[in-house]
C-alpha cells in the first residue's frame, strides 16, 4: 500500500483517525486496511456465514466513517470500531430472527469454525478421519452455543476468546461496568464448558 506523506505504517489509529477526519483518504485507508481481518474475523465469530461477516464488515468501515465527527477518544479507536461491528451483528441477529419467524428459511454456515486455528487443526487431522468426525461435531456444538447465547454474552465470549479483550477493554466495548462484564463472560463461558464437557470426557 502507497503512503500518503505524513502517513507512516506505524502511524496510531488516534491519529489517523483525526486525519481522516480533517478529510485524509488515504489515512483512513490504512486504518480500514489495518483493522479489516480482525473485524472480519470478529463477525464471523457471531454471525457464522463468511459472506455475511464480510458484508457486516464493509458496513462497519463505511458507518465509522460518517462517524468519524463523533469519535472523541473517550476509548480507543479498535474499541470504537469493535463496538460498531458487533452493534451492526447484534443487528443482523435481529433481522435474522424476524425472517425466520416469517420464513422457513435453511439454517446456513454448516462449515463454521469458531477461530482461524480450527480450519488449521483440521487440515492436520486429514489422516484420521474419527478425528476429523470429532473436530466438525465441536465446531458445530460452538456454533450452536453462540448462536444460543444472548447478545451481550456472545459479544462477551467472542471478544474475550477471540480477540483476547482483557476486562477493561471488554467493559468498554460492552459500556457496562468491568464486574458486570465478568458476569457476561462467566455465563457464556460457563455454557460453553458444558456443551463441550463430553468431548473433553471423551478425550481423557
Amino acid at each position: 500500500m502507497r503512503l500518503e506523506p505524513g502517513i507512516e505504517e506505524s502511524t496510531d489509529d488516534a491519529v489517523l483517525l483525526e486525519m481522516a477526519r480533517r478529510g485524509n483518504g488515504p489515512a483512513f485507508d490504512l486504518f480500514v486496511t489495518r483493522h479489516r481481518a480482525r473485524i472480519i474475523r470478529v463477525a464471523r465469530g457471531m454471525v457464522s456465514d463468511q459472506e455475511d461477516a464480510v458484508e457486516l464488515a464493509q458496513e462497519a468501515f463505511i458507518k465509522a466513517h460518517g462517524s468519524l465527527t463523533r469519535f472523541r477518544g473517550d476509548c480507543s479507536p479498535r474499541t470504537w470500531l469493535d463496538r460498531i461491528i458487533v452493534n451492526l451483528c447484534v443487528d443482523w441477529q435481529r433481522r435474522q430472527r424476524v425472517r425466520r419467524k416469517l420464513f422457513v428459511l435453511p439454517r446456513g454456515g454448516e462449515d463454521y469454525e469458531p477461530s482461524p486455528e480450527g480450519s488449521a487443526a483440521e487440515t492436520s487431522w486429514q489422516s484420521d478421519p474419527e478425528r476429523v468426525a470429532d473436530s466438525a461435531r465441536i465446531g458445530n456444538t460452538v456454533k450452536r452455543v453462540l448462536a444460543g447465547l444472548p447478545a451481550t454474552q456472545r459479544m462477551a465470549f467472542v471478544l474475550r476468546h477471540y480477540e483476547g479483550y482483557d476486562t477493561a477493554e471488554l467493559a468498554a466495548a460492552l459500556k457496562c461496568a468491568e464486574g458486570t462484564a465478568k458476569v457476561h463472560l462467566h455465563r457464556a463461558t460457563q455454557r460453553m464448558r458444558k456443551a463441550l464437557a463430553p468431548f473433553v470426557r471423551a478425550e481423557d
